[in-house]
């Protein structure tokens, strides 16, 4: 007769290694599935039934594993099998637990990033915005929008993103109707943040990343909030936005809604 806890043991290594493969097994089917559904803009099937039979698979080997112990080293049944089971109950548990301290560590910057915005807002100063225009050789016209600002003392550039707010509602940006109404701004959330003044895009038109010339910014330099407005008819030169006025956009550094985002959250 064997010793049980050879069996215990021999049970809860492998069923160590079941959990981690049926662990891996989910997360690469998570992936694959989320590239599908990416790909085919939408998927109508749930994961649900492919991970309920990963489940089963796993209760199947913990079971194979259970009977096992039970005859082979006299071990109890229902102690191997809680000891067999263990494993995944552990991954999913401190899997849990991780996803939580992560949105709780998440929120907990949000809210430091705001307390920080609103503690540098006196520090910021936003000069009036202004336009270079551009005809790209993709037959769009790009209005590249500069709001100059400086800092009195160093401050964090993602306080910018916490506290500008643009006001582009009923906007005029051409007499012409086809060239006012064809416009979209690039970055789609956000604007660059830049030391000098641009005439060419920072990034091709169809990427919408941000530029971030510095995670701090220092006082003594001139910085620019930039936005590329492009507008794509193909009739449209930069002569029809000659007369666009750049004021009629209204940026400026909304304290209230950060506070009152803060008291929100």
């Amino acid at each position: 007769m064997r010793n049980p806890t050879s069996g215990y043991v021999f049970g809860l290594i492998l069923s160590v290694v079941a959990a981690v493969a049926v662990i891996v097994a989910a997360w690469v089917y998570l992936q694959a599935r989320m590239v599908r559904c990416f790909m085919s803009l939408g998927c109508t099937d749930s994961p649900v039934p492919v991970l309920l039979m990963m489940l089963a698979g796993y209760l199947l080997i913990v079971g194979v594993l259970t009977a096992i112990a039970s005859r082979v080293f006299n071990c109890s049944p229902v102690v191997a099998f809680l000891v067999n089971i263990a494993p995944l109950v552990a991954f999913i548990a401190v899997s849990v637990l991780w996803i939580q301290y992560s949105d709780y560590a998440r929120e907990r910057n949000v809210t430091r990033g705001i307390r920080t915005a609103i503690s540098e807002a006196p520090a910021i100063h936003l000069g009036a915005p202004y336009v270079k225009m551009v005809d790209s050789p993709n037959s769009h016209v790009i209005l590249l929008l500069h709001v100059p600002f400086t800092v009195d003392r160093t401050i964090q550039s993602h306080s910018l993103y916490v506290l500008v707010s643009f006001n582009e509602r009923n906007v005029r940006y051409s007499a012409q109707t086809e060239c006012n109404s064809s416009g979209f701004v690039r970055p789609d959330f956000g604007f660059h943040i830049v030391d000098r003044e641009y005439i060419e895009p920072p990034f091709p038109f169809h990427v919408s990343s941000t530029k971030v010339v510095s995670k701090q910014l220092q006082p003594g330099t001139q910085y620019y909030l930039l936005r590329e407005l492009h507008f794509g008819h193909s009739s449209c030169r930069a002569s029809d936005y000659a007369d666009f006025d750049p004021k009629q956009i209204i940026v400026s550094l909304d304290v209230a809604a950060a506070k009152q985002g803060l008291e929100e959250r």
